[in-house]
């Protein structure tokens, strides 16, 4: 079986959430956008995807709330079978009132891929409470992708729940208009063994 991604619920235990919570309570978020790399192109934040973004997590070690975040999703990670080389994540929270004055009034980001030479796979845990399937993810699998116009998969927003696809995968982040905010973490990950040629997870798990 071919798959362009891969769906996890209940991604986390619930002291893992706990520890995201109380950590995510006492972080500052940054107004930011996405996609970041294009970020010179626009003249501001309500050009693109308006954002609001905790710090990035990346190689953390000692004892401390952001190491500890950051070795728990390292540990659910490899427990799933992903060899990691490197990792890095943050949460990102967007709300109704910025994305109804963006671009993105319609509650549909703009398409991108998660591209970087130390990039090989990247993920969302959605960590919004109620469901949405108007809040999750489209995404774009054809592989000369710019042609697809509409979306092969998309998937709702569910409470824990974690997709993971590959960097290159064209893909739009939604916003349910009818709720006040969406809350995510995003990763990105560097992975042993990693093939640019594989097309399905799954087979870079079991090569």
């Amino acid at each position: 079986m071919h798959r362009a991604v891969d769906i996890i619920d209940n991604f986390y235990s619930n002291e893992q959430l706990n520890t995201i919570f109380n950590y995510c309570s006492n972080t500052e978020f940054t107004p930011t956008l996405q996609p970041w790399k294009f970020k010179d192109t626009y003249a501001s934040r309500f050009e693109a995807y308006p954002c609001h973004e905790s710090k990035i997590l990346d190689l953390c070690t000692g004892e401390s709330e952001e190491s500890n975040v950051y070795k728990m999703l390292w540990d659910v990670l490899v427990g799933l079978d992903y060899r990691l080389v490197d990792m890095h994540t943050f949460f990102r929270k967007l709300y109704q009132e910025e994305i109804k004055k963006s671009v993105c009034s319609d509650g549909k980001g703009l398409r991108h891929k998660d591209s970087g030479e130390h990039i090989h796979i990247a993920g969302v845990v959605y960590l919004d409470q109620a469901p949405s399937f108007k809040s999750g993810t489209r995404l774009f699998t054809y592989a000369d992708d710019f042609p697809q116009h509409d979306c092969d998969i998309q998937i709702g927003s569910k409470f824990n729940r974690a997709i993971i696809y590959k960097s290159q995968t064209s893909h739009q982040a939604l916003f349910d208009l009818n709720v006040k905010s969406r809350f995510i973490q995003t990763f990105f990950l560097k992975v042993e063994g990693y093939d640019e040629t594989i097309t399905d997870i799954q087979e870079y798990e079991k090569s």
